[in-house]
């Protein structure tokens, strides 16, 4: 479990940028595309080089999210720049090395900037996820939210958009076949201000625990950054993914659990073994012989057939 922590939050690169003025608009950051407001508001929404269709689809998704995360975390003001096939857009300020430009989000600077090429279907989760951590900066005084419980909210609104919760739970329910307890710190780190990431990569199931914490405490303790309450939280979703799978908070299935498992094998083991030996040994009868077709064979020898070149005098 650990594990699929860190490789969420593994998926997310930190590299420093330079820095740029607060509340700039796309058009004032890449001065060589031709940009295209289709929406204002908290969130705003700038494209280039994106088909109309398109755009509006882009836009609808980023309303659905920033609705979600104004009535569940708070207001958000960020500044979105999705960038089309067609744009002008010089991508190569975000390149290094084989590292192509797919997302650059920073929280100081309340922008986010997606290379929606080949990723038209990655757009809305990359928004839930993207947009979700501006909020928590943002509800945070500004200051950078602890992880791993932050990219694991964010995960939470990424896998809603996707309508993907109920799939990641039986997910994680079948990998907390023992755990009860507590595993995770979940304030050992912090956000970090700049974040680049490759939108088809960044997945994880752990929404689910998010999930859990929003259906059990509302969804105010989105805003909570102390690792006592989400442990307390982790604790109680462990236990209740343990008893829906096996029906029990034991982590053990205890002697009698065992003693009928193993009874279980051994009868089996008996019966196969009893219908291996009664396959071979069993004797079937040879079904009889029909008589011969009359006239099929020569008078007197019946033990091969006549000639098709044979005449009778």
């Amino acid at each position: 479990m650990c594990l699929l922590v860190a490789a969420a939050i593994a998926s997310v690169v930190w590299i420093p940028a330079a820095s740029a003025a607060v509340g700039a608009t796309c058009a004032d950051r890449y001065e060589e595309a031709e940009w295209t407001t289709t929406r204002d508001g908290g969130v705003t929404v700038q494209v280039t080089g994106i088909a109309e269709g398109l755009a509006a689809r882009f836009t609808r998704e980023v309303a659905i999210v920033e609705s979600w995360l104004v009535d569940e975390i708070g207001s958000v003001d960020v500044m979105v720049c999705l960038v089309g096939e067609e744009s002008t857009f010089d991508d190569s300020r975000y390149r290094e090395g084989s590292q192509l430009f797919h997302i650059v989000s920073d929280l100081d600077e309340g922008f986010l900037s997606m290379n929606t090429d080949r990723a038209t279907l990655f757009v809305a989760p990359a928004m839930a996820f993207g947009l979700s951590q501006h909020a928590l900066y943002q509800a945070n005084g500004n200051e950078p939210f602890p992880e791993p419980i932050s990219s694991a909210i964010s995960h939470y609104y990424r896998a809603r958009i996707l309508d993907r919760l109920p799939y990641h739970h039986r997910s994680e329910r079948g990998l907390n076949l023992y755990e009860t307890e507590s595993v995770v710190d979940w304030t050992t780190g912090a956000q970090a201000t700049h974040q680049e990431w490759d939108p088809e990569e960044n997945v994880s199931t752990i929404g689910d625990f998010v999930a859990f914490a929003v259906a059990r405490e509302g969804s105010g303790v989105l805003g909570a950054s102390d690792d006592e309450t989400w442990s307390e939280i982790e604790a109680a979703w462990r236990t209740s993914l343990r008893i829906e799978l096996v029906g029990t908070a034991d982590p053990s299935t205890g002697w009698k659990g065992g003693a009928i498992a193993v009874s279980s094998v051994f009868l089996i083991a008996i019966l196969v073994a009893g219908l291996g030996i009664w396959r071979k040994n069993r004797v079937t009868d040879r079904p009889a012989t029909d008589p011969p077709i009359p006239g099929f064979f020569r008078d007197g020898d019946t033990s091969s057939t006549p000639s098709s070149g044979s005449r009778s005098d």
